[in-house]
């Protein structure tokens, strides 16, 4: 007698036994699928400033404009508490060994407008540290920020997110100025990974969060530079392309973190990609991380790396390690490469960021092969490297030419 004409003798109902079998199927399906990566939508209530009063706590907006042509990039990027400042980490650092007797540092008296500006593969304007007497705001109710005589906000245009950004500042020794009008307009709704967020596999990681306000944002602004004689070395138009995103977390970053790879590959009409590679502090946790394809007019898909092979290891010219070439083999079949380590975009001890070329290969959506793209390498120990420090300590003593 079959198994089934067995459980039917004893009187079990032919119809609940179906039902239960396939119930149960899907059940063990199910225990075999991955659990795919959520993402959620942004608002303009997300993009308000998130700084903890905490010791160590940071936050950043990131806006970087880029022109059609590909010839000139501007990035402004607003801390409303520097996590690269060397006194706000040795005050952090001094607080949590003796909380008693040692003043509790405030993270917002920790802020900077870091200015760069790129023309023809150069730089051509820089900042990393304040003006004398300059003071900053945030808001924990809206989406606006200054620092000195620049701002930035954010609003609502006809149901698309739009900001704004005002640079007037001069460079690291007075002897430039530079001013921009920018503005970043919404193509692809603004995302973040839902839940715990983009570090919650990692131990403290749902403290610290990492969202892109703007999807894929087009810019159209204008741009000067002169210098103290008010000779015009820049002065142009331009409309293009573009990057944001808001970071900010309770404590260091480096508390939860060692490491990052990350690029972002412009696709015009087809949108972008951005590449996240996590190693955690954590040796409980492995490396992790996500393509984020960002279609126009669409909210972003997250494609988990299933395999992330590091080649050509290099150095920056302060020591630092990292893998010139990478390439990230994707769920679904899809596979992403970066080679990238450029002097002409950062090198510090903690980190390499420029100029990138990236080929990407997505099934039935996307193959294109060694376009102009960026990439970074960041590793968090760096930035209490004895060589930083003291790259640190020189900034108070340049000239600043009043």
């Amino acid at each position: 007698m079959k198994f089934q004409d067995q459980i039917f003798k004893l009187g079990i109902n032919r119809t609940v036994f179906i039902i239960s079998m396939l119930a149960w199927g899907f059940f063990l399906w199910a225990c075999g699928q991955e659990e795919k990566v959520g993402i959620r939508q942004v608002t303009l209530t997300d993009e308000v400033s998130q700084l903890s009063d905490e010791p160590g706590s940071y936050e950043w907006w990131n806006f970087f404009a880029f022109d059609s042509s590909g010839d000139l990039g501007i990035s402004m990027i607003f801390l409303s508490a520097n996590l690269w400042d060397v006194d706000y980490r040795n005050a952090t650092y001094a607080y949590r060994d003796n909380p008693e007797g040692v003043t509790k540092p405030v993270p917002g008296d920790y802020y900077l407008l870091q200015l760069n500006v790129a023309q023809g593969g150069r730089k051509v304007f820089s900042t990393m540290r304040n003006p004398p007497g300059t003071t900053a705001e945030f808001f924990p109710d809206e989406p606006r920020g200054r620092i000195g005589q620049s701002t930035f906000s954010g609003s609502l245009d006809n149901g698309f997110k739009v900001f704004q950004v005002h640079i007037d500042s001069p460079d690291l020794n007075n002897l430039l100025r530079l001013e921009v009008e920018v503005e970043f307009r919404e193509s692809a709704p603004g995302f973040t990974v839902d839940g715990s967020g983009l570090y919650g596999r990692i131990p403290g990681g749902s403290r610290h969060q990492w969202e892109w306000p703007l999807g894929y944002p087009e810019t159209n602004g204008t741009i000067k530079i002169t210098d103290r004689a008010g000779a015009v070395h820049l002065d142009q138009s331009f409309t293009g392309g573009g990057y944001t995103d808001h970071m900010w977390g309770e404590g260091l970053c480096g508390d939860m973190l060692d490491s990052w790879y990350f690029g972002r590959l412009d696709l015009g009409d087809q949108g972008a990609l951005i590449y996240v590679w996590l190693t955690p502090k954590s040796d409980t946790v492995k490396p992790y991380g996500y393509v984020f394809r960002i279609p126009i007019g669409q909210l972003a898909e997250a494609l988990e790396i299933e395999d992330f092979i590091g080649t050509e290891p290099d150095r920056g010219i302060y020591g630092l390690e990292y893998f010139s070439r990478i390439t990230m083999n994707l769920e679904g079949g899809g596979r992403v490469e970066s080679r990238f380590g450029n002097p002409a975009g950062e090198d510090w001890p903690f980190q390499v960021a420029g100029p990138a070329v990236i080929s990407a290969r997505l099934p039935g959506d996307i193959e294109v092969v060694e376009q102009p793209g960026l990439g970074e390498y960041l590793w968090q120990p760096g930035i209490d490297s004895e060589e930083y420090r003291f790259m640190f300590s020189v900034l108070p003593g340049l000239p600043w030419y009043p």
